[in-house]
C-alpha cells in the first residue's frame, strides 16, 4: 500500500471512528427510550432493550402536552429563523456592498454583541419584554431575537465573495438596492442562507433559558421547557423523558439531513477561492 493510500485510509478510519463516537449519546438515548422502568435501571445496562417498549412514545404523546409544546417550538424557531434571515441578509448586503462613512466602526460595534454572554443582558432584556407586555406569549420569545450579529457577520463575509462587478452592473442598469438584494444577491447565496437558517433553527429549537423565563407555566411552553419540567415532575419516569428527548431530536435531524449539501457548502465556501 502506497503512502498516499495509507494516509487516506487513516483519514477515513479516523472520520468513521469520530462519527461513531458522536453517535453514542444518540444511540443510548434511543435505547433508553424503548425500555421499561425496570429495564432502565437494570445492571449491567442493555443496549438492545428486552422487551422493546414502543408504547413509551404513545404514552408521552397522550399523557403529556408534547404536541402543543412542539408546535410552540416550531412556531418560535421558524419565526426567528425567517426574521433573522431577512435582517441579517439585508445588513450583510449593506456592509458588503455599500460604502458609507463609519461602516467599519459600525460593523465592529455590531460584532461586539457576539462577545456578550446571554446572561449579561438577561435581566434588562426581560424587563424590556415585560414592559412591552410580551411575557407569557410566543411573541416574547420571537421579537427580542429578530436581529443577529453573528448572522450579519456570516452573510457579510459570504456576500463579499460575490464579485462586486455584478453589483456595479446592476446599479448602472438602474436597479435599486432592494432589487439587487432581492433579485441578485439572495439567489446567489443559497448555501449561506441555508447554513445560517439551519444554525438559527436548531439553536432556538433547543433554547431553554429564555423560553423558561418568558413562558412560565402557561400554554406557551416550548418543547425544551416541557422536557425540563418533566425531569422534575416525572422523576419516576426517566424512560418517558428519554422518549420525549428522542422526539425532540427528530425534527432538527431531518432539517440537517435535508440541508446537508447546502450546509457543508456554506461552511467550506470561505476555504476555496
Amino acid at each position: 500500500m502506497s503512502r498516499a493510500k495509507s494516509i487516506e485510509f487513516l483519514r477515513y478510519a479516523f472520520t468513521i471512528a469520530m462519527a461513531l463516537l458522536f453517535m453514542v449519546p444518540f444511540v443510548w438515548m434511543a435505547s433508553q427510550s424503548l425500555k421499561s422502568l425496570g429495564g432502565y435501571y437494570r445492571l449491567p445496562p442493555e443496549l438492545i432493550p428486552d422487551p422493546i417498549r414502543w408504547d413509551n412514545y404513545m404514552t408521552i404523546i397522550t399523557s403529556y402536552p408534547i404536541i402543543p409544546a412542539a408546535i410552540n417550538s416550531l412556531i418560535v424557531s421558524a419565526a426567528v429563523t425567517v426574521l433573522q434571515l431577512i435582517t441579517a441578509s439585508m445588513a450583510g448586503f449593506a456592509f458588503a456592498t455599500l460604502r458609507f462613512r463609519g461602516s467599519s466602526i459600525t460593523f465592529i460595534v455590531l460584532l461586539t454583541q457576539t462577545m456578550l454572554p446571554v446572561a449579561a443582558i438577561l435581566i434588562p432584556l426581560f424587563q424590556i419584554t415585560q414592559y412591552l407586555g410580551l411575557v407569557g406569549n410566543l411573541w416574547g420569545m420571537i421579537i427580542p431575537f429578530t436581529f443577529t450579529a453573528y448572522g450579519t457577520f456570516l452573510l457579510t463575509q459570504y456576500f463579499k465573495g460575490i464579485p462586486r462587478e455584478i453589483f456595479e452592473a446592476a446599479r448602472v442598469d438602474g436597479a435599486s438596492y432592494f432589487s439587487i438584494w432581492w433579485r441578485i444577491y439572495l439567489p446567489l447565496a443559497p448555501a449561506g442562507l441555508a447554513t445560517l437558517g439551519a444554525l438559527v433553527f436548531v439553536f432556538y429549537w433547543n433554547s431553554l433559558l429564555w423560553p423558561l423565563l418568558i413562558a412560565g407555566g402557561g400554554t406557551s411552553q416550548t418543547l425544551p421547557v416541557m422536557l425540563a419540567q418533566m425531569i422534575g415532575v416525572s422523576a419516576s419516569s426517566p424512560h418517558l423523558v428519554m422518549a420525549g428527548a428522542s422526539l425532540a431530536v427528530f425534527l432538527p435531524l431531518c432539517l440537517f439531513l435535508a440541508l446537508q449539501r447546502y450546509f457543508v457548502a456554506g461552511v467550506t465556501s470561505g476555504s476555496v477561492k
